[in-house]
């Protein structure tokens, strides 16, 4: 047996499953989110897994705005950590060892 594609359901757009060798089927979403195609696996028919479900999990991820999986950029990364310094050092201690290098 080959490797099986992914067939795209015709009810909901953005929903594919696959077939899987047990007669399970698995189902995966595919969705757009901050520029960057996303697909992944929600779940099996097995596991109570149906298309519909499978749609209102990918309208649940496509809306969130989940700042745990949001990489941070570096730049926000310094400034917090610049903040906290700045509430923990004495105020000579900053002056000579934070504020020279801004």
């Amino acid at each position: 047996m080959g490797t099986e594609k992914n067939i795209s359901s015709s009810k909901y757009q953005g929903v594919r499953y696959k077939k899987l060798s047990n007669g399970d089927i698995a189902y995966y979403i595919r969705f757009t989110k901050d520029n960057q195609r996303q697909e992944l696996k929600v779940g099996t028919k097995f596991e109570g897994w149906t298309e519909k479900m499978a749609y209102n999990e990918k309208i649940k991820r496509e809306n969130s705005d989940d700042l745990k999986n949001k990489p941070l950029k570096f730049k926000e990364v310094v400034d917090r950590f610049l903040e906290l310094q700045k509430l923990h050092l004495k105020k000579k201690s900053y002056s000579n060892r934070i504020k020279r290098i801004i």
